[in-house]
């Protein structure tokens, strides 16, 4: 009694403690340690208090399996061989295509390496660890198991190496991986299994039964599963392996909870925490669970540039047609990079669609079917870069080989295709490997560049520019009437053109480097312009050349030439003298003036085409450039105008009345109700400007009406009505403010 005393307290002293550490690698060798001390005391501890039963336990000894006493003498032996030697396990890794599945903003793939990455090198020294991969190599099929490393210390980095290199396409063979970790741990020796995936057995094999057999022929095997984004009703499956394995299940829906989940799995191998999974096989014999149903298959899509990759990065259309029932079904469509999609079991035809690109495969999807199915669509990829966006008429033109770039494809079947228009700098496209030829057109010029593609290149094309950013600046002159408030900036209504010279002879002395003033050295016709912007501190990128901005602020506009030699910042300074005109329609009458009302606005001194035309209803203020204008205000469509000359000062508001004082002339003919003004046609000339032969020499107004009514400007006017050939004639004066009925019956 007095000896179980003390191995009871020895145990107790010896069993580690139970506070937690942030550290783990820190305090793994003691945990170990302890771990190892409390198995040797415990084990002194149950010899003591089962000595009397020793003889009895011998007497049956012939009843255990001759098989099971030789497995647990071997491994008692080798235990007492090699005490000291470290754990051994093998990492089972999906390399299946649904690994190219997402969670959260990355696909899984890349959240697993990560995950082991960071985790499996701080158990280098203290676990022996090995390597084995399925579903990396083929699409369907099972037999896709791969030994990537036998259990060893300090490969660790090597085997996550191994694993950054795969390339996920096939099908989830769990049992099969799970035969040979066994088999590479040995039926005699302890070892731990880690199966980390994010999907179940689908090559028509039961979990459960595999795991059974496999304790059942190594007894010193633990397995433990990492699920990684697994769907719930799934998970069932390798919780049932995790509990007749003798491991702990990890569930992780992120890359946080896996990077934990496998420091707890292997923490548990590392301190001895699973000590004798053998026995709990053995001791808890497990109950046969009934058949679950199987759910719907489950296939996820992903497209390749090439049987070999990459995966394509950008969206692809996908159709999804089923083609085994009598009335075929309007197909699925989805536009996605790697959708997953749950479909009723069936035949179904899948296609992929990337711009002229069309794919398509036979697939058939059975209950419990999750699948992976990759489609190599023979594209090449090809991204366009460019430093800066393309001038206002630039383009940039691919032309495949055989094809000119005036060619519509008719003869080659392949045709130009425009890439990049003005106001852009790059894009990605995928093409049908060959040879083609890169183009790009300036106002300069045309740079042209071979370019050779295959299935699966991912190239990146990209022009050397000597380009210039000039910044154009539109600022008002500081100059202005002290008494009167300078108007505001009328940024609203701004526009910077920019035209570069099209003919190219300009004297080499007079280029700078920086922008300079120019006069009209170039003809009008001799610009073309490249670039336009309503931002009011613009930045253009030009060539070198010669160029004229034309900055417009409301209606004024200033105009510089500059020229470029050399891709230098520069800044270019746009002035403006402007003022701000209103004009008002003053009317002394009763008369309601016709709308619109319509300004034309003549800079005196300037040639005539500059004149602006501006059709208002209200009095809205208009920002012209200082000096001279000659004010021309319109009511209606007759002749109702009037005229006044302004002088406008930089910088300054002012407002200009236009005055009008309209007659009112009314047209009546024979009686109202006999009809006859339905087939009397009425025209009003101007008497007041005749020819020299004495014909008049515009109209004013012709029409027909009951009893028409106008608003005509004071003076004299010749009225002719005219029905069935006959014509009468009458001048008459009107007077502004005032009324003036005219009859004629022809």
């Amino acid at each position: 009694m007095q000896s179980i005393r003390t191995v009871t307290d020895q145990v107790r002293r010896a069993s580690p403690t139970t506070r937690t550490s942030c550290n783990r690698d820190r305090f793994r060798t003691e945990r170990t340690t302890a771990a190892a001390t409390f198995a040797r005391i415990a084990a002194t501890a149950l010899a003591v208090l089962v000595m009397p039963v020793v003889s009895a336990i011998e007497a049956g000894a012939a009843s255990v399996h001759p098989r099971q006493a030789q497995s647990e003498a071997t491994i008692e032996q080798d235990d007492a061989a090699a005490p000291s030697e470290p754990p051994r396990a093998i990492l089972i890794f999906d390399g299946s295509g649904s690994m190219w599945g997402r969670i959260g903003t990355s696909n899984k793939f890349e959240v697993a390496r990560s995950a082991l990455g960071a985790v499996l090198p701080s158990y280098d020294r203290s676990i022996a660890l090995g390597l084995i991969v399925y579903g990396h190599r083929r699409e369907a099929n099972c037999n896709d198991i791969e030994v990537l490393g036998a259990p060893a210390i300090g490969q660790a980095r090597d085997l996550i190496g191994s694993i950054v290199r795969l390339k996920p396409k096939g099908k989830t063979p769990i049992a099969s991986s799970l035969e040979s970790a066994a088999t590479l741990l040995g039926p005699t020796r302890r070892g731990h299994i880690v199966v980390l995936t994010d999907g179940t057995e689908n090559c028509r094999k039961d979990l459960c039964e595999t795991v059974d057999a496999v304790r059942e022929a190594a007894p010193g095997v633990t397995i433990s599963t990492v699920a990684l984004g697994l769907r719930p009703r799934d998970l069932a499956q390798l919780q049932c392996v995790a509990e007749r394995g003798g491991g702990r299940a990890v569930v992780a829906r992120s890359a946080d909870e896996l990077r934990d989940g496998i420091i707890a799995v292997f923490d548990d191998i590392a301190s001895g925490t699973i000590l004798d999974a053998g026995t709990v096989t053995a001791a808890v014999a497990p109950e046969p669970k009934p058949a679950q149903p199987l759910g719907d298959p489950r296939i996820e899509l992903h497209a390749l540039q090439s049987p070999t990759g990459p995966l394509i990065e950008d969206a692809v259309r996908w159709r999804i047609t089923r083609t085994d029932t009598a009335r075929p079904a309007p197909p699925l469509a989805q536009t996605a990079r790697s959708p997953v999609l749950d479909l009723a079991p069936g035949s179904y035809r899948i296609e992929a669609q990337l711009g002229a690109a069309t794919v398509r495969r036979d697939v058939t999807l059975t209950p419990g079917d999750t699948r992976s199915l990759h489609l190599p669509m023979n594209l090449a990829r090809l991204d366009l870069a460019l430093a800066s966006p393309l001038a206002r008429g630039e383009t940039v033109v691919l032309t495949p080989e055989g094809a000119s770039a005036a060619d519509t494809g008719a003869a080659t079947g392949q045709q130009p295709t425009i890439v990049a228009r003005d106001g852009e700098k790059g894009r990605r496209f995928y093409l049908p490997p060959g040879a083609y030829t890169l183009r790009r057109t300036t106002v300069t010029g045309t740079d042209a560049r071979p370019l050779r593609l295959a299935a699966g290149d991912a190239k990146r094309a990209a022009f050397t520019e000597q380009r210039a950013a000039v910044t154009i600046r539109t600022t008002r002159m500081p100059e202005g009437n002290p008494a009167n408030a300078e108007p505001p900036m009328d940024l609203a209504r701004h526009l910077t053109t920019v035209s570069r010279a099209t003919d190219d002879v300009v004297d080499p002395l007079a280029v700078g480097s920086a922008p300079e003033t120019g006069g009209a050295n170039v003809s009008e016709d001799a610009w073309q312009e490249v670039a336009r912007s309503a931002a009011t501190a613009p930045t253009f990128s030009l060539e070198p050349g010669r160029y004229r901005v034309v900055s417009q602020l409301g209606h004024a506009r200033t105009a510089r030439e500059f020229t470029i030699d050399a891709p230098a910042a520069a800044t270019i300074e746009m002035p403006h003298r402007v003022a701000q005109l209103t004009v008002m329609a003053e009317n002394p009458t009763d008369f309601t003036l016709p709308r619109p009302l319509r300004l034309t606005l003549t800079p005196l001194g300037a040639p005539a085409t500059r004149r602006l035309i501006v059709t208002s209803r209200t009095a809205r203020p208009l920002m012209l450039s200082a000096g001279r204008w000659r004010v021309t205000m319109h009511a209606g469509d007759l002749n109702l105008a009037n005229s006044a000359e302004v002088t406008l000062a930089a910088n300054t508001t002012q407002t200009t009345p236009i005055g009008f004082n309209p007659a009112r002339l009314v047209l009546e003919t024979g009686k109202p109700e006999s009809g006859q003004w339905r087939t009397t046609r009425w025209q009003i000339f101007s008497a007041q400007n005749t020819a020299p032969d004495g014909e008049i020499s515009r109209t004013v107004w012709s029409g027909r009406g009951r009893r028409p009514t106008l608003l005509l400007m004071p003076g004299r006017y010749r009225i002719v009505a005219r029905r069935d050939g006959k014509a009468a004639t009458r001048t008459v004066d009107v007077v502004g403010g005032l009324t003036r009925t005219v009859r004629l019956t022809p």
